[in-house]
């Protein structure tokens, strides 16, 4: 698209951090993006991790999301990581060249711990995890939430204080999921 400047060859390695909002946002990658040792935790906020209040509210909001990717990703590669937050991963496709680059990512996930509220929010793309552990606090989380796209997940663990509430939640009839 001649409107949008494609770059890649990325390598985010060994990053701790916490913020409201996004933690990492990336669109338009054309090349391989790898993302290492990332740590999305409540790093320096106030407020209790357990209990909330402060600045630990904001975080632990569903619209706090540590990785956001969005449009065009060709090759991103996330191993490795800690998300603690209210949304761990957000996978957006598009189709408005005007908002980001047309596409939608492409995505290995390999040995990542999604702890404790909304794992994986994902509506577009080609995604497969391996070896990674998802853990759910609350009956209105979801560890994976699909409602479009192609997930694959195998060789995981997820585990729930929720009883009689769906650890992976598709909401569209064209998602593809396989669990092995």
């Amino acid at each position: 698209d001649p409107n949008w400047a494609f770059v890649g060859n990325a390598l985010i390695d060994d990053l701790l951090m916490s913020a409201f909002n996004n933690g990492i946002s990336i669109s338009g990658m054309a090349d391989s993006i790898r993302i290492s040792n990332y740590h999305f935790i409540f790093y320096g906020l106030t407020g209790d991790a357990a209990i909330g209040g402060g600045q630990m509210d904001i975080f632990n909001d569903p619209d706090t999301v540590g990785l956001k990717l969005f449009g065009r990703i060709d090759d991103l590669h996330l191993h490795n990581t800690l998300f603690i937050s209210g949304t761990h991963m957000r996978i957006l496709g598009n189709s408005d060249p005007a908002v980001a680059p047309i596409g939608s990512p492409h995505v290995n996930i390999t040995n990542c711990w999604f702890d404790g509220r909304n794992g994986i929010d994902m509506d577009a793309g080609n995604v497969s995890v391996t070896s990674s552990f998802f853990s759910r606090i609350s009956p209105g989380s979801r560890s994976i939430r699909l409602t479009g796209g192609k997930l694959r997940v195998g060789s995981c663990n997820f585990w729930s204080f929720a009883a009689n509430v769906p650890m992976v939640e598709t909401e569209s009839a064209g998602t593809m999921t396989n669990l092995l």
